[in-house]
């Protein structure tokens, strides 16, 4: 995408929003990253995740994702400074890996809401034996346990008995009363990483040893007693030796982490970008958005569109009205030129416009009404504002003309082009040419596009061509101020006298003024395009009202169609669970006189067949049932790789192994195998 056109539509700021709401590294790194793209596959896959993580989200449900380092940096500082990871970062990428469990969890909680976020999580490798070699050394958060190999216990639990002994001499030796008398404070401290015992500058005499340090006064030195100097000597010896191994054991864990590093990244890519899609979530539900339908005719419809920006100025000032806009293009028109005066809302109008269809482009939800329809453009070009360039000795006109030239070269039929004051900071009359030239061009090479002027040349233009349709931002002539609302094909007026007039005019000079304009007014051509604007509106009066209708009778017929799919659903559900309440008081009466068919085992013979017809009978009403029948008839076709729906699962689970001796399947929840029995499979599917 243009990095000039998404500069000046202030596509940083939206990327700002998303960082903000990303709960650690990893997503607010996608989120810098964040641009539009025009893969129409990969654009409505992130559409969808949006919708399921928004859904979830209203719900009052989030997913586990806070909390976590990105393993790309942990990898980046380890192999930038040749070192192995410290125990805390390993700690970190254990964290991260077990997060996969967690997810899973809530995709599987939550699997009617999370399809397409769940088919993400399903992309997690087995990184059990990874955890499990990095559990086997690390204590989090940042301790190497003692266990972490043969030799480093040894060491360590030498140390600790060292350490012990080296305790228990200085007990004894400060139990001695003369020694006692000589030191500050009982209590032995470590100076220079050797213990020592404070004593008294004029005492020192009293205790044998190495004198290490001296208190900032000079009244108390530091000494280490000759009676644990050795041990103390073993101590440093042993940390060294502790100091080797633990460096070689996070050496070997590092070299084993590097070899699996796709593994890991591969983890934290789906990890990271889960992070930003909650983040597009969170950002839609903040900013009450919806999610656009994608537009396959072409047709841009934004309904009450606002811009992000103005949204979030309101959140902090309830005095600010932001005036929704409704707006198209590609609707009997590809080009439309909005009029008006200054500050009227005209370039909020095209930043709209353009902010927008960045954002549907980048998997975003939009601050927009549902009815909401966007295409996908392979190109989006803009030209607003202040273009001047001191460092190229651009003027404003020059560096809009430097623009448009590039944008001419690179816009076609799948283009949207927005194109702020056009003919502006030159001659009126020059620059009006050089309007009706740039329309021009827009126009055969089929561009969409959205071109704001005061040019009233360029109002014509859109009369005269069927592709463009006029448009202005609505002016209260009462406060002198404008209302922001667009009135589509009613061209605007730039209402110079009235405003001139209100700002203390001399009232001749207005009066000549009115006098100029109005001989302009009545020429022919002027009338003629006065009536054909009045139809204009008229029109588009009559086919907005028809849209309302043609919406709401879409609305009502899709209520019915849910209703419908609804109902069949509930029915389908009622026959299933009557006729498993029917097989289970089959089942259980069958248990139940079991017992008192052994007794009549011993009826004698005479009463034997009435016995025999009975239990005939029975079996065969146990065993006829529809329900028993087809449960039957289902089992036996299943094979290898089939799906079956487990209601104490509540999930289809793909089977592994058929038991049929044993009248049980081998199934995969999830990432686990579980065997259950033929009755916990239902015939009908979750679906149905």
């Amino acid at each position: 995408m243009d990095s000039h056109t998404l500069d000046v539509l202030e596509w940083p700021k939206i990327q700002e929003f998303l960082r903000r709401r990303c709960s650690g590294p990893m997503g607010r790194r996608v989120a810098a990253q964040m641009e539009p793209e025009n893969d129409v596959a990969r654009i409505r896959l992130a559409v969808t995740q949006t919708d399921e993580l928004r859904a979830l989200l209203d719900s009052g449900v989030t997913l586990p994702l806070t909390g976590l380092d990105d393993p790309n940096e942990i990898f980046e500082r380890s192999e930038k400074n040749n070192r192995p990871f410290e125990p805390r970062e390993i700690s970190s990428l254990m964290a991260a890996l077990r997060r996969t469990r967690d997810l899973a969890q809530c995709v599987l909680e939550n699997r009617n809401v999370l399809i397409e976020v769940g088919a993400l999580v399903a992309q997690f490798l087995d990184v059990d034996d990874l955890i499990c070699l990095m559990d086997d050394v690390i204590d989090p958060p940042d301790a190497m346990k003692d266990s972490a190999s043969p030799k480093l216990f040894q060491l360590r639990s030498q140390y600790g008995q060292i350490e012990e002994d080296i305790q228990e001499q200085l007990r004894k030796l400060t139990e001695n009363s003369a020694v006692r008398a000589a030191l500050q404070n009982t209590g032995a401290t470590l100076r220079q990483g050797r213990w020592v015992l404070a004593v008294k500058l004029d005492m020192k005499g009293r205790v044998r040893g190495i004198l290490h340090d001296r208190s900032q006064t000079g009244s108390t030195v530091f000494i280490e007693p000759a009676i644990i100097v050795p041990l103390s000597n073993r101590l440093r010896e042993l940390e060294t030796a502790i100091a080797a191994e633990v460096s070689r054991i996070l050496w070997q864990l590092t070299k084993e982490m590097r070899q699996n590093k796709n593994r890991i990244l591969h983890t934290a890519n789906i990890l990271a970008w889960l992070d930003f899609s909650q983040a597009k979530a969170q950002f839609s539900k903040d900013f009450n958005m919806v999610s656009a339908t994608y537009s396959a005719d072409g047709v841009l419809r934004l309904i009450a569109a606002r811009h992000p920006l103005l949204v979030a100025a309101q959140k902090s000032d309830d005095s600010l009205k932001v005036v929704p806009l409704d707006i198209r293009l590609r609707d009997g028109f590809r080009l439309l030129v909005v009029t008006g005066p200054n500050t009227g809302g005209k370039t909020v109008t095209l930043k709209t416009v353009g902010l927008l269809q960045l954002m549907y482009q980048a998997g975003l939800h939009v601050p927009a009404e549902a009815g909401t329809r966007i295409p996908i453009f392979t190109s989006i070009h803009a030209d607003i504002g202040d273009e001047q360039s001191i460092s190229q000795s651009l003027s404003t006109f020059s560096g809009h003309i430097s623009n448009i030239a590039k944008i001419l070269k690179n816009c076609g039929r799948r283009s949207l082009v927005l194109l702020d004051e056009l003919g502006a900071g030159t001659d009126p009359a020059e620059g009006a040419a050089l309007g009706r030239a740039i329309l021009e061009a827009l126009r055969q090479r089929r561009s969409a596009g959205v071109v704001t002027t005061h040019l009233g040349s360029l109002k014509e233009y859109a009369f005269e061509h069927a592709e463009v349709e006029n448009a202005s931002v609505a002016f209260d002539k009462e406060t002198m101020r404008p209302t922001y609302e667009l009135l589509i094909g009613q061209p605007g007026n730039s209402n110079a006298l009235n405003i001139a007039g209100r700002y203390g005019l001399d009232e001749d000079v207005l009066a000549r003024a009115r006098t100029e304009l109005k001989a302009h007014e009545e020429r022919p051509e002027h009338e003629m395009i006065q009536k054909l604007q009045e139809s204009r509106q008229k029109l588009e009066a009559t086919r907005s009202e028809s849209e309302k209708h043609l919406i709401r009778s879409k609305n009502l017929a899709k209520s019915a169609e849910e209703k419908q799919r609804h109902l069949e659903k509930k029915s389908r559900r009622i026959k299933t669970e009557a006729e498993g309440v029917i097989d289970t008081v089959l089942k259980e009466l069958q248990a139940d006189l079991a017992p008192y068919l052994r007794q009549l085992a011993n009826v004698p013979k005479t009463l034997k067949p009435a016995v025999q017809k009975v239990e005939e009978i029975l079996a065969a009403t146990f065993q006829s049932t529809t329900l028993s029948e087809r449960r039957r008839q289902y089992i036996a076709a299943l094979k290898k790789q089939d799906e079956v729906f487990v209601p104490r699962f509540g999930q289809k689970c793909r089977i592994r192994k058929i038991h049929r001796t044993q009248e049980k399947l081998t199934v995969v929840v999830g990432k686990m195998t579980m065997e259950i029995n033929y009755d916990d499979v239902a015939i009908y599917s979750e679906s149905e």
